[in-house]
């Protein structure tokens, strides 16, 4: 019970406990200690809870508390009852090996459960409903935001981090680790990364593309292969093709933009304003910006948070473009806004579908 405890904490905030009780544990904890401790405390309940969890490995915290003060009083006594010192050193000396050695046993079985805990983590799968979001902190401390109608799939090992993004769209803030690369597989594609942020889209009838917000990642195709390395069938990446030549990786850094062509082989690689860079990251606010949009493209967009069907009767509207903040789960105020301000005639055919007319027509 308690292992499984130890395992959904952070491992960057069981490090920082270890830290801690190590201190605490020696009894040399100064005025300035104590205050830097507290302020730790405080910035999240997740602190004490690691702490409490970290003290019942080598032993419970209120003992260890006690035992930093006895030892303190009998460096008082030692130093006022110089006739005493072999007696009390002896007295010293003893908890003070026992509490060493429960110290490095403790901190062995820590390191323990976090090796297990990295060979062992299991497929985690990651999924939204239409107009959804979810967004996931991982083990690593590697976040990420999933949009509307997408589903993904997370498999960490000790020598990489997998995410398999099954449809959809994800946001992805990686947790820099050289020794562990982070790869994004998707539509036959592989994103690699060590420590970024970036945007990954694999959309129905929609190009794949890949937006970086900070730092460089690589591109290119995976390999894939009948047979898994657990014996089932059916299409697994070879790990990003790394060493086959025939496979030529791009490279996209900042404010740059990757899209697959037509043939799904051959990419194009353009500069994105920050402009735009907002807007491609404004489903995380809950809302759509659009900015000289085509209506066919406005409403391809909301169609994935609302399922709300429009046609137009005639092509010319779909080529009208507006510009504007939506919220992404209300697309009737875009008509609304269509109505009062560019003519367009909103003829509803049932809740989930409407047709846009010219007024007059």
């Amino acid at each position: 019970m308690l292992k499984n405890k130890i395992q959904a904490q952070s491992p960057e905030v069981i490090s920082e406990a270890c830290a801690w009780i190590a201190q605490i544990e020696t009894g040399d904890l100064t005025f300035a200690d104590r205050v830097a401790l507290r302020e730790w405390l405080g910035r999240s309940p997740r602190h004490l809870d690691t702490l409490k969890k970290m003290a019942q490995v080598s032993m419970d915290m209120n003992v260890m508390v006690h035992f930093s003060g006895a030892l303190e009083q009998a460096a008082v006594l030692a130093e006022s009852k110089k006739k005493e010192v072999r007696l009390i050193s002896k007295q010293w000396f003893v908890p003070f090996f026992s509490i060493a050695t429960i110290l490095l046993i403790s901190m062995s079985f820590i390191l323990f459960l976090l090796r297990e805990q990295q060979l062992n983590e299991r497929p985690m799968m990651v999924s939204t409903e239409k107009g959804g979001f979810e967004e996931v902190v991982l083990s690593d401390g590697s976040i990420v935001k999933v949009n509307t109608d997408s589903q993904l799939e997370v498999h960490y090992t000790n020598e990489f981090r997998k995410i398999r993004l099954l449809r959809g769209e994800a946001y992805f803030n990686v947790a820099s680790n050289p020794r562990r690369p982070f790869l994004v597989y998707a539509n036959g594609q592989y994103v690699r990364a060590v420590g970024t942020a970036f945007i990954v889209k694999a959309l129905k009838e929609r190009p794949f593309s890949v937006a970086v917000v900070e730092g460089k990642v690589e591109v290119g195709q995976t390999l894939t292969s009948g047979v898994g390395k657990d014996g089932q069938q059916g299409n697994r990446e070879i790990d990003a093709g790394v060493g086959n030549s025939q496979f030529v990786p791009s490279y996209v850094v900042a404010g740059q933009r990757l899209s697959l062509r037509d043939d799904n082989v051959s990419v194009e690689i353009n500069t994105i304003s920050g402009e735009a860079l907002e807007r491609e990251l404004s489903w995380q606010d809950g809302v759509l910006e659009f900015s000289e949009t085509s209506l066919a493209e406005v409403f391809k967009e909301l169609n994935r948070y609302s399922g709300m069907s429009v046609a137009f009767s005639e092509p010319a509207i779909s080529e009208i473009r507006i510009g504007g903040i939506f919220p992404s789960n209300k697309p009737e105020l875009v008509l609304d806004a269509l109505e009062a301000n560019y003519g367009i005639v909103v003829n509803r055919i049932n809740p989930n579908s409407v047709v846009l007319s010219r007024t007059g027509r």
